[in-house]
C-alpha cells in the first residue's frame, strides 16, 4: 500500500528536486529513491567533538510532495533565529521525526563513538520499519532495526546536500543547544557559560576548566587530551 500510495504521488506532484541558490542541500538524493516508490530518512549527529553536554541524533522523513516554506541548511551555517524557525516548521510538516540522545555518562562509559551510535539507534530504530533507505552524514550505522549497511547512504558532508540531512541536523541542535542552555543556568555551571559555547571547547570555556576544573557534565576523556595537550604546549 505504502509503495503505491508514493508512486501515485510522484506521478500526480511535480517534484521540486532541485532548489535554487548556490550551496543548498536539495531533495536529489531523497528523489532517485522516491521514483522507486521508496521512502526515506535522514540522519544526522551534534555536539560529538564538544568537551561538554551530550551527543543528539535527529532523524527526520518527508512526504515526497514536500515544498520547504524556510531555509534548511547544515544547521551550523544557519542563525540561532533560523535554527529555531526551521526545526519548528520540520516538527510540523515532516511525516515523521524523532531525536536520540547519549548524556555524559553514556560517552564517559562507552566512548563517543558508540555513544553517538546509541543516539542515532534510538532515534530511529523505533521508526526503522517506516523507510526503506536511510542518508547519513558520512558514516554507517551499525545495528539499526531493519536498516542494514546495504540500506543505508552515507554522504560526505550530507548536511549540505540532502534536505532530510540537514533537517535532521536542526532538529538536534536546537534540542542540544536548549539542554546546554538549561544547564549553564545552574549555580555550580554558570561559570563555563555553556548558554554561549554549547559545551564545546572555545577559549574562554578552555580559561574556566583551567580555573576552575571539570564539573560532572564534561566528558572525561576529552577532558584528559585537553589537559594533556596544555600541559604540553608550557
Amino acid at each position: 500500500m505504502l509503495t503505491q500510495f508514493l508512486s501515485i504521488i510522484l506521478k500526480t506532484t511535480r517534484m521540486d528536486g532541485k532548489r535554487k541558490g548556490k550551496g543548498l542541500p536539495d531533495f536529489s538524493y531523497e528523489s532517485k529513491f522516491w521514483e522507486k516508490g521508496l521512502l526515506v530518512g535522514g540522519a544526522d549527529e551534534v555536539g560529538r567533538g564538544a568537551l561538554a553536554g551530550p551527543v543528539m541524533a535527529g532523524f527526520v522523513v518527508f512526504k515526497p510532495k514536500t515544498k520547504l516554506e524556510v531555509e534548511i541548511n547544515d544547521s551550523k551555517l544557519l542563525s540561532p533565529r533560523k535554527r529555531e524557525e526551521a526545526s519548528l516548521w520540520i516538527k510540523q510538516n515532516a511525516l515523521l521525526w524523532a531525536i536520540g540522545e547519549s548524556d555524559v555518562n553514556t560517552i564517559n562509559q562507552k566512548g563517543i563513538v558508540k555513544a553517538t551510535q546509541k543516539a542515532f539507534r534510538r532515534a530511529i530504530s523505533h521508526q526503522s520499519s517506516i523507510i526503506n533507505h536511510l542518508l547519513l552524514d558520512a558514516f554507517y550505522v551499525p545495528y539499526i532495526n531493519g536498516i542494514g549497511k546495504k540500506n543505508q547512504t552515507p554522504i560526505v558532508k550530507g548536511d549540505q546536500k540532502a534536505i532530510s540531512i540537514a533537517a535532521a541536523s536542526i532538529i538536534a541542535k536546537v534540542e542540544r543547544d536548549a539542554i546546554m542552555t538549561f544547564l549553564s543556568k545552574q549555580k555550580t555551571l554558570k561559570i563555563y557559560a555553556w548558554d554561549k559555547n554549547k559545551g564545546y571547547g572555545t577559549k574562554a570555556h578552555k580559561e574556566a576548566i583551567i580555573r576552575f576544573g571539570p564539573s560532572k557534565e564534561h566528558r572525561k576523556l576529552f577532558i584528559s587530551s585537553f589537559f594533556s595537550q596544555a600541559q604540553s604546549e608550557i
